[in-house]
Protein backbone atom coordinates (compact mmCIF):
# COMPACT_ATOMS: atom_id res chain seq x y z
CA UNK A 1 0.00 0.00 0.00
CA UNK A 2 1.15 3.39 -0.61
CA UNK A 3 0.49 6.51 1.43
CA UNK A 4 1.31 9.78 -0.15
CA UNK A 5 2.51 13.47 2.05
CA UNK A 6 2.83 16.86 1.41
CA UNK A 7 5.83 17.91 3.80
CA UNK A 8 4.72 21.29 4.38
CA UNK A 9 7.53 22.76 6.08
CA UNK A 10 10.02 22.08 3.13
CA UNK A 11 7.29 22.14 0.27
CA UNK A 12 7.71 18.59 -1.04
CA UNK A 13 5.63 15.89 -2.14
CA UNK A 14 6.69 12.21 -0.49
CA UNK A 15 5.83 8.43 -0.23
CA UNK A 16 5.63 5.40 1.97
CA UNK A 17 5.28 1.69 -0.09
CA UNK A 18 4.60 -0.79 1.92
CA UNK A 19 3.45 -0.60 6.11
CA UNK A 20 5.35 1.73 8.33
CA UNK A 21 8.19 4.24 6.85
CA UNK A 22 11.13 1.79 6.00
CA UNK A 23 10.32 2.63 1.88
CA UNK A 24 10.24 6.04 1.98
CA UNK A 25 10.76 8.56 -0.76
CA UNK A 26 10.53 12.36 -1.71
CA UNK A 27 10.08 13.33 -4.86
CA UNK A 28 13.18 15.72 -6.32
CA UNK A 29 12.38 18.06 -9.26
CA UNK A 30 13.99 16.81 -12.37
CA UNK A 31 15.18 13.45 -11.00
CA UNK A 32 11.66 11.60 -9.42
CA UNK A 33 11.48 9.74 -6.22
CA UNK A 34 14.73 9.45 -3.98
CA UNK A 35 15.20 7.92 -1.20
CA UNK A 36 13.79 9.26 1.90
CA UNK A 37 16.50 10.88 4.27
CA UNK A 38 14.38 10.56 7.55
CA UNK A 39 12.50 13.36 6.12
CA UNK A 40 8.79 11.54 6.13
CA UNK A 41 9.85 9.47 9.35
CA UNK A 42 10.90 12.64 11.56
CA UNK A 43 7.38 14.25 11.08
CA UNK A 44 5.42 11.68 11.54
CA UNK A 45 7.12 10.50 14.66
CA UNK A 46 7.33 14.36 16.34
CA UNK A 47 10.58 14.06 16.18
CA UNK A 48 12.61 17.48 17.08
CA UNK A 49 16.61 17.78 17.49
CA UNK A 50 16.85 20.61 18.87
CA UNK A 51 14.57 18.69 21.65
CA UNK A 52 16.45 15.30 20.85
CA UNK A 53 12.91 13.87 21.48
CA UNK A 54 9.66 12.56 19.95
CA UNK A 55 6.02 13.55 20.19
CA UNK A 56 6.56 16.89 19.32
CA UNK A 57 3.05 18.14 17.88
CA UNK A 58 4.60 21.33 16.25
CA UNK A 59 7.05 19.17 14.10
CA UNK A 60 4.16 16.51 13.50
CA UNK A 61 1.93 19.64 11.85
CA UNK A 62 4.38 19.67 9.47
CA UNK A 63 3.58 16.63 7.26
CA UNK A 64 0.10 15.66 6.04
CA UNK A 65 -1.71 12.93 4.27
CA UNK A 66 -2.47 13.59 0.84
CA UNK A 67 -4.45 11.64 -2.01
CA UNK A 68 -2.30 10.01 -4.95
CA UNK A 69 -4.28 12.35 -7.31
CA UNK A 70 -2.85 15.37 -5.00
CA UNK A 71 0.34 13.72 -4.93
CA UNK A 72 0.64 13.70 -8.70
CA UNK A 73 -0.75 17.00 -9.43
CA UNK A 74 1.74 18.86 -6.66
CA UNK A 75 4.10 17.13 -8.99
CA UNK A 76 2.83 18.42 -12.11
CA UNK A 77 2.68 21.57 -10.95
CA UNK A 78 6.39 21.95 -9.54
CA UNK A 79 7.49 21.22 -12.95
CA UNK A 80 5.28 23.40 -14.91
CA UNK A 81 6.59 26.26 -12.53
Amino acid sequence: MTTYYRILDKNLIGRTDGPGFLKAFIYQDGKGWARDQNIISDRLMGYDPDDDGLGHSSVMDNIEEITEEAALGGIKARENS
